[in-house]
């Protein structure tokens, strides 16, 4: 081969099987001339045919190399895809799902356990995490390991539970009189509460001790009043209204206050409705428009009213027993 030599290092004290390094390099022309007179260790030039069988063995041996590792390659690759625990040698990568935090992860590990696998990411499950084996569960194909971090927070709740008033507008009491049907009062909770966070979500609660008196709310109503419209279109104003049982008289003799007995003068119960009160008597027999409270009755007790009219005794007996609303007029 022109310009290719092979430098022999000689070695006086080595075997002579070792003394000969043969170190391949191209000399350049220009720099052959003056290597001519320069001095120059022992050189022995090869012929071409000892260089090409030396380059023949190397050649050889490389394509050997490769072959045996392409082989090797595509034997792990099959026992990798086989995914079956009698066709896996002793150490083999296995393929497995690792639910970590919520974010699921491929993996494909040596490892023989769970407790390996989770060591191997770096994940270190205390007392109070979670996972779904236990940590020397074998490990296998496609199996699915899961790890979540647990915090407990344990905690109590202790408190008074205010009431409330609730308030009822109605038009049978006087206009802005309040009468409490009820008195209200507080509650009280007290609660032991056990509380699980996984991932740093809230899990679960668990009530462990309870004791809860629920409040008692205060209720009271409130007069409001309104106003009637009479049969001549005149609006009156009233600050309350009931309905009483009402019977007639006739209309004959003095009043309890004095008057002569007329239309429009009714008798009561003084205790209920007191003497004077102006009021405006409506019913489904008739509007007997405005009157008065002039007159009492030894059968007038409570909710119940005798109104004076004019006319026979057979209308009397025809208005018999009747339910009429009784306003309390504003003057």
């Amino acid at each position: 081969m022109k310009g290719c030599y092979f430098i022999i290092e000689p070695h006086s004290k080595l075997k002579q099987r070792y003394i000969t390094r043969l170190i391949p390099r191209r000399i350049p022309e220009t720099a052959m001339a003056a290597a001519a007179t320069a001095p120059t260790p022992v050189i022995s030039v090869l012929d071409d045919a000892k260089i090409q069988r030396i380059s023949t063995k190397k050649l050889k041996l490389a394509l050997a190399i490769s072959c045996a590792a392409a082989l090797l390659g595509i034997a792990a690759f099959i026992v990798f895809l086989s995914g079956s625990p009698r066709h896996l040698a002793s150490g083999a990568v296995m393929r497995i799902n690792v639910n970590d935090r919520g974010q699921t992860r491929l993996v494909f590990t040596r490892a023989k356990t769970a407790s390996e696998v989770f060591a191997l990411l770096g994940i270190k499950p205390d007392n109070d995490d979670y996972i779904n084996v236990s940590p020397d569960t074998p490990v296998t194909p496609d199996m699915t390991l899961e790890y979540h971090s647990v915090e407990i927070n344990n905690y109590t709740i202790d408190k008074t539970l205010s009431h409330h008033t609730i308030t009822e507008e109605i038009g049978t009491i006087p206009r802005g009189e309040r009468k409490v049907l009820r008195a209200g009062s507080d509650g009280y909770l007290y609660r032991e509460v056990h509380a699980e966070y996984r991932d740093g979500k809230l899990y679960s609660e668990t009530i462990k001790n309870e004791r809860h008196i629920p409040p008692v709310d205060k209720l009271v109503q409130v007069g409001v009043g309104g106003t009637i419209t009479g049969q001549d279109g005149t609006v009156y104003n009233y600050s309350h209204y009931m309905d009483v049982s009402a019977t007639a008289y006739v209309a004959k003799g003095i009043t309890y206050t004095g008057k002569k007995a007329a239309s429009g003068i009714v008798a009561v119960d003084p205790s209920v409705i007191p003497l004077g009160s102006t009021l405006y008597v409506k019913g489904d027999y008739g509007d007997f428009g405005v009157c008065t409270a002039d007159d009492i009755g030894g059968g007038i007790k409570g909710g119940r009213i005798d109104i004076c009219m004019d006319g026979p005794l057979e209308k009397l007996l025809e208005f018999g027993v009747r339910t009429m609303r009784v306003y309390f007029l504003e003057q």
